[in-house]
């Protein structure tokens, strides 16, 4: 009796085992890795060496930021013909072959940022190819030269953001983003850019945020992007920043020329949008009582612009105390920490007419100037 008891205890316990064997069995394996909320899966810091092929085929967001994936292999992806957002961050990642995105028509959002792709920018460049829908990019930090930028975006004209942060750029030209007609936001700080061609920018028409930061440039000419609503070129050497003359409509709305070396007041377009003007941290004056500049002939200056062969001559009185653009909708002036002395009689005058008016608020302007009192319209208080 005993025996027969000692028995059915030990049937019971196998059972039990085996039945909690197959519980376990039925856990999908990628969940002890991966998280799965809703249709997006996060395998962020993993240690993963690749992209798991055994995640439900119905996912649309894949994160696999900080793991050691150095090889997207042809097809790797292929199975998630659903995933539109795709991010690879911080992976070492140096090998894209040409069909490891063969599968995902739909692509989206690629983050690729902090990887080494400029070890094999060539066979990334035929993957990206087959993502006619991608609509965001991100290749910051991957030691990308100019040369190696231009070959990347040769068919990639369905991108609307693109970021270039923490590369190796220098010179940009015409045939870098010459194929991306479609971009609205590019961002290109803390690279070395000192030389920009006046054609580099020419066929991004939609182009409305363009980030400059961070760079070498000494001076922006003949500027012209009627698009661009917000330009960022803070932490440069620029020096002089003109308008292209034009009775064109810009839609300039926030200009960040502040940690320059700008010597005058910027040059801005006749009619814009602009609402935030940053020009703090240079060593901008106004010139025409300290020089006693008074024929124009004694305040002219030229500047000589030589690209592809051909010279161009544009001559600016720039001692004459005269804001050539439009500040009318000005909100926010900052020129703190410049080599002001005085200013201009009439300075901002239109924006003190449209401040004085029922709906417009008072523009708030932040300057120094040693021992001389602002005018009350230019005070943050009112």
């Amino acid at each position: 009796m005993a025996l027969m008891s000692l028995c059915l205890s030990l049937g019971l316990i196998f059972l039990d085992l085996e039945w909690r064997s197959k519980s376990v069995d039925a856990i999908p394996s990628y969940q002890s890795i991966c998280k799965l909320v809703h249709k997006a899966v996060d395998c962020n810091g993993r240690k993963l060496s690749s992209v798991p092929n055994n995640l439900p085929t119905n996912i649309e967001e894949l994160f696999m930021d900080a793991n050691f994936v150095r090889t997207l292999r042809n097809g790797t992806t292929q199975q998630y013909a659903n995933l539109w957002r795709l991010s690879l961050q911080g992976n070492n990642l140096e090998f894209i072959e040409s069909g490891a995105f063969s599968g995902n028509k739909k692509l989206k959002v690629l983050s690729l940022q902090d990887n080494s792709i400029f070890v094999n920018y060539l066979m990334t460049a035929n993957a990206l190819q087959s993502l006619p829908a991608l609509k965001k990019l991100d290749l910051s930090g991957n030691y990308l030269t100019e040369e190696m930028a231009g070959i990347l975006f040769q068919n990639l004209s369905s991108l609307e953001s693109l970021s270039l942060t923490r590369n190796f750029i220098m010179r940009l030209d015409s045939t870098i983003f010459e194929n991306l007609v479609q971009l609205q936001e590019l961002s290109l700080e803390k690279n070395y850019i000192y030389e920009i061609e006046e054609e580099a920018f020419e066929n991004l028409r939609r182009l409305q945020r363009l980030n400059l930061a961070y760079n070498h440039i000494p001076c922006i000419v003949n500027f012209d992007l009627t698009k661009l609503e917000v330009l960022n070129a803070s932490y440069n050497n620029i020096e002089w920043f003109l308008t292209k003359d034009s009775n064109a409509n810009f839609e300039l709305e926030t200009l960040d020329l502040s940690h320059n070396q700008l010597l005058f007041f910027p040059l801005l377009p006749k009619h814009n949008k602009l609402r935030s003007l940053l020009l703090s941290d240079n060593e901008m004056n106004f010139y025409a009582n300290a020089l006693n500049a008074t024929t124009s002939k004694e305040g002219l200056v030229k500047f000589i612009f030589i690209s592809n062969n051909v010279t161009n001559v544009t001559s600016v009185n720039l001692w004459e105390d005269v804001i050539l653009g439009d500040l009318s909708s000005l909100e926010f002036l900052d020129m703190s920490k410049n080599l002001l002395q005085y200013l201009p009689s009439g300075f901002l005058h239109g924006r003190k007419e449209q401040a004085q008016g029922s709906h417009s608020p008072a523009a708030r302007v932040l300057f120094r100037m040693p021992a001389i009192q602002p005018s009350p319209f230019l005070s943050s208080t009112r």
